[in-house]
C-alpha cells in the first residue's frame, strides 16, 4: 500500500478501535473517525470523494485495506502540496542550483500550517551557506531537504494532535488560555467560587 510497517501497524489500530463488532468493516462515519485518529481531520464532502474512490464494492463500508489505501491517497495529496509549496518558492530564487533560501523554506512550511519553534534547526543539515561567516550569510536548502523536513513534520503534527485528543497545537494552546482565564488561584481547577 505504499506505507511503512509502523504505518501500517498504526492504521490497522486506527482500524481496530472503530470494529467494535469485529466484522472486518467500519461505516463511513468511523472512517472519518479513524482518519483523525490517525491525525488527518479531513472535511466530510472530502472524504466522501475519497470513500467512493476505494470503496469498489460499494457496500458503504470501508474494510482495513480500503483504509491504508485512504491514508495512502491523503499522504500523496499531502507530498503533492509540499512539491507544489517547493515549486512556488524555488520559481525565480537566486542561489545554488535546486536550491531556496532557509528563510524561504521556513515560510513556505509556515504557510502549509508546519509551524513550531526553531524551524531552521528542523530542516535537515544538508544545507548550503554563502558568505558564511560574514552578515550577509544566506543559508540554502536543497528540494530534497524541505520535502523531508515537510513530510518529517506533517508526522509529528499528526502525532501531536493524536495526543491532544484531537484538536490542533493552536486549539489547545487556545483552551489553556480560556482555562487561565477562569483559573484565578492557578491551582488548575476551576472552583464554585470562580
Amino acid at each position: 500500500e505504499g506505507l511503512s510497517a509502523a504505518d501500517v501497524a498504526l492504521v490497522q489500530e486506527a482500524f481496530a478501535r472503530y470494529d467494535k463488532e469485529h466484522c472486518g468493516d467500519i461505516s463511513v462515519l468511523d472512517t472519518g473517525k479513524a482518519l483523525r485518529y490517525l491525525g488527518f481531520p479531513v472535511p466530510f464532502e472530502v472524504q466522501q470523494q475519497l470513500i467512493q474512490r476505494v470503496d469498489v464494492d460499494e457496500s458503504g463500508q470501508i474494510s482495513a485495506t480500503e483504509l491504508r489505501k485512504l491514508v495512502r491517497m491523503l499522504r500523496e495529496s499531502e507530498m503533492e502540496t509540499f512539491l507544489e509549496a517547493w515549486h512556488r518558492i524555488a520559481a525565480g530564487e537566486e542561489g545554488p542550483e535546486e536550491s531556496v533560501s532557509m528563510a524561504d523554506a521556513v515560510e513556505a512550511l509556515e504557510e502549509l500550517g508546519i509551524t513550531g519553534p526553531g524551524l531552521e534547526t528542523l530542516l535537515p543539515e544538508e544545507t548550503t551557506t554563502l558568505d558564511e561567516g560574514t552578515p550577509d550569510a544566506v543559508t540554502f536548502v536543497t528540494a530534497g531537504n524541505f520535502l523531508t523536513a515537510a513530510v518529517r513534520l506533517a508526522d509529528e503534527s499528526r502525532k501531536r494532535y493524536r495526543l491532544n485528543g484531537g484538536f490542533t497545537q493552536q486549539e489547545v494552546e487556545a483552551m489553556k488560555l480560556c482555562f487561565k482565564r477562569f483559573d484565578l488561584d492557578g491551582s488548575g481547577d476551576i472552583n464554585n467560587r470562580e
